[in-house]
């Protein structure tokens, strides 16, 4: 067998784990597009959907260097130096970037803030592909750890989501009030959720229960806040301009 045949093999492995691993976030982003939808009337623009999950997936490229050298080893037992260097440095990156990425989309396509939002949430399901992608084949694959990486990747892949249509819903409410106090309000709202799930990871010895504990309550949390921010603006804007 060629290396050729090994790799597009290796390729095609990862995509479908990875596929199987952001399955539980595709039915998030159903819900809450279905939501607005009912709410407005209309759907997100299918052309904003495919650039916000192509441009999600393109966004891994630029803060995979900023976790990389961590992310195979994973979280527990770092040391002070790598967890100022996720927390600090890396978070808030990846946070940006995906918002930047659901700003530029949601202004390309006009949309109003619940557009924003699932935009955001399909930059999310993008940036999750990706990320899943290499953790499924360093810990996964070449780690000897497949079933626990895929399922675990499962949950951080909603994690993702809602963050994103948090952050993307903010961003929405800063174009149209001309206010960037609430485009900061809802990446710090990302970067700090983020943080926090982060560093119950990092505790020694419970670090598998506080994590499980800890998204379990910010995924029902974060999906309750996206589903009243739909209802609050349902007479009052519309997902897509058209």
């Amino acid at each position: 067998m060629s290396i050729v045949t090994v790799g597009a093999l290796a390729v095609g492995i990862v995509s479908v784990l990875s596929m199987v691993s952001v399955s539980p976030a595709v039915f998030t982003i159903e819900y809450l597009r279905t939501t607005a939808k009912r709410e407005t009337g209309k759907n997100l623009p299918g052309g904003a959907v495919v650039l916000a999950s192509i441009a999600g997936f393109g966004a891994v490229v630029p803060t995979f260097y900023l976790t990389s050298d961590i992310g195979g080893a994973g979280l527990a037992g770092m040391t002070l130096t790598s967890a100022v260097y996720i927390h600090i440095l890396a978070v808030p990156v990846e946070e940006i970037v995906k918002s930047s990425v659901a700003y530029f989309i949601g202004s390309g396509y006009r949309l109003s803030p619940i557009g924003y939002a699932v935009a955001g949430a399909f930059v999310g399901l993008g940036f999750s592909f990706g990320e899943n992608a290499m953790y499924i084949l360093s810990d996964g694959i070449l780690g000897g750890g497949l079933v626990q990486t895929v399922l675990e990747r499962s949950v951080v892949a909603s994690f993702h989501v809602l963050l994103s249509t948090v952050a993307g819903y903010h961003i929405g409410m800063a174009k149209r009030r001309l206010r960037a106090i609430d485009a900061v309000k809802g990446i710090s709202v990302a970067v700090s959720v983020h943080m926090a799930y982060n560093l119950t990871a990092s505790v020694s010895g419970v670090a598998s229960v506080a994590q499980k504990g800890t998204v379990l309550v910010m995924f029902i949390g974060l999906l309750w806040m996206s589903v009243q921010r739909v209802g609050e603006y349902s007479l009052k804007g519309f997902v897509g301009s058209g």
